[in-house]
């Protein structure tokens, strides 16, 4: 009995054994998933932690880097790797989104984004980042709040001026003031101002006749219709008492009798562009100083070869160097040549050649031979428009979104088709855009304003309301204006 009650105890403690293992295996196994779970938490709170840190950092790194080149600061991916030894680097991702809402200010959202125990986590920093440069660049002429978010296909017309004469030619807006000019000689007014907060209007008689302005600052400078004195300089610090400024030779293009017909203001200079004559060997670009408006002075000028239909100017770094690029949508008649030239301006000279000793930096040549005749630039988008095609051609358009964050080397975007086609002589007389939205107006009187969604890449003409064309386009604070032969309207988004 003593034997077999010895065996049957050492089984019984041999069971108690393998149950106590299996209990300290489990206590030991829950013990283990509790250090790595506590390893996960704290691994996920130093990522998270370092996470927010590296999201500050970089959009604080983000908006330094836009006040030294602003055109360039657009949408991108990107991988974050940290200096060598860093334990980080390359575990974030970068991911920034930029839409612009006027020339001088962009909505920027950058997310910051990472894995953590194979799940994703991420946090996102917005801010609207402005350039005080590009706005005095600009002579503080930048356009106004726009907001895409409104309904823009929808627009109801909240005021208009008929007191106006048919020929309006132009339209800059400028802190809810409309400054209009008119080609209607010298005997009539053809320089106006409209209030559009109080409706108070007044009224200028000054050269031949304007086909063109833009408004800078305290002054208007206006394409005036003449063999002479093609550049007006009118002060509207008051705009109920306009003064048109005498500047006698000065303002007469050198070697030029063809009348201004655009213009454009940039950073002290204004740029007027003129009609070309094949029996003239005179430029038909010419760039004047106006550091002093009393004074203007021609420091430089171009010949292209062709009309010069429209102007844009921007600051654009090539190879490093900021540079000073002027781009213009030309009069082009044979399919090989191109209606939009890219020239470097930084250091205009007079007597410029670009047959000879001054070549375009770049070029962009549509199908077809219709002209350029409109130009919009916004960051490193610019927007060209073009003649109607008229009755024989149905098929190349007459718009186009173009990538010049390369000026040497321009290439499209997008483009779309207007069908301008039912006439000949219309044309794009003017386009705006502010993020996805574009604005596209024409002399086409049963198609005179079209609404472009670039991210949709969808056309819809918002026109029907109008039945004439539009010489005339602005926007400013969620507004559209329009010039034409029936005087100024104004519409709002529903």
């Amino acid at each position: 009995m003593k034997d077999g009650s010895t065996i049957k105890n050492r089984g019984v403690s041999t069971l108690e054994i393998i149950i106590a293992l299996a209990i300290l295996s489990i206590t030991f196994a829950a013990l283990i998933l509790l250090s790595f779970s506590n390893s996960s938490l704290a691994l996920d709170s130093d990522l998270n932690n370092h996470g927010l840190a590296v999201a500050r950092e970089e959009f604080e790194i983000l908006r330094g880097e836009s006040f030294s080149d602003f055109n360039n600061l657009v949408s991108a991916t990107s991988t974050i790797i940290g200096q060598d030894g860093d334990p980080y680097s390359g575990l974030y991702s970068k991911d920034i989104s930029v839409s612009s809402i006027t020339p001088c200010r962009k909505k920027v959202s950058e997310t910051i984004s990472w894995q953590a125990d194979s799940r994703p986590q991420g946090i996102t920093f917005a801010s609207f980042f402005g350039s005080p440069s590009v706005l005095s660049q600009l002579g503080n002429d930048c356009g106004g709040e726009m907001s895409a978010a409104k309904d823009w296909s929808k627009i109801t017309e909240t005021s208009a001026v008929s007191n106006l004469p048919s020929a309006i030619t132009g339209l800059d807006m400028k802190n809810g003031i409309a400054y209009m000019t008119a080609s209607t000689g010298s005997t009539t007014a053809n320089f106006f101002a409209y209030n559009t907060k109080n409706s108070n209007f007044s009224s200028l008689i000054a050269g031949n006749g304007f086909q063109a302005l833009d408004v800078a600052q305290n002054y208007a400078y206006v394409g005036n219709a003449s063999s002479t004195d093609q550049l007006q300089v009118i002060d509207i610090g008051d705009p109920e008492n306009l003064k048109l400024i005498s500047c006698d030779q000065a303002c007469t293009l050198l070697g030029s009798n063809k009348p201004g017909q655009s213009i454009f203001y940039f950073d002290g200079k204004v740029y007027i562009g003129t009609d070309y004559s094949p029996s003239s060997h005179s430029a038909e670009l010419h760039i004047f100083d106006v550091s002093d408006p009393a004074n203007p002075v021609e420091i430089g000028n171009l010949k292209v070869w062709h009309s010069v239909n429209a102007i844009a100017v921007s600051n654009q770094f090539i190879d490093g160097v900021e540079k000073t690029i002027c781009y213009l949508a030309l009069s082009s008649t044979d399919a090989s040549m191109p209606e939009l030239e890219a020239f470097d301006v930084t250091s205009p000279t007079l007597e410029m050649d670009a047959k000879t000793n001054t070549l375009p930096l770049g070029f962009f040549n549509p199908p077809g031979t219709e002209y350029g005749t409109a130009l919009f630039l916004i960051g490193n988008k610019l927007y060209l428009g073009r003649q109607g095609q008229g009755l024989s051609k149905t098929t190349e358009s007459e718009f186009f979104i173009l990538d010049v964050t390369d000026p040497k080397n321009i290439h499209e975007i997008e483009h779309a088709n207007l069908n301008l086609s039912t006439t000949d002589g219309v044309y794009v007389s003017a386009i705006r855009a502010f993020e996805n939205i574009v604005f596209i107006a024409s002399t086409y009187s049963k198609k005179p304003i079209f609404e472009y969604d670039s991210n949709a890449h969808q056309m819809i003409s918002i026109s029907p309301w109008a039945s004439f064309g539009v010489n005339g386009m602005d926007i400013e604070n969620n507004q559209l204006y329009e010039v034409g032969s029936k005087g100024l309207h104004i519409f709002s988004p529903q």
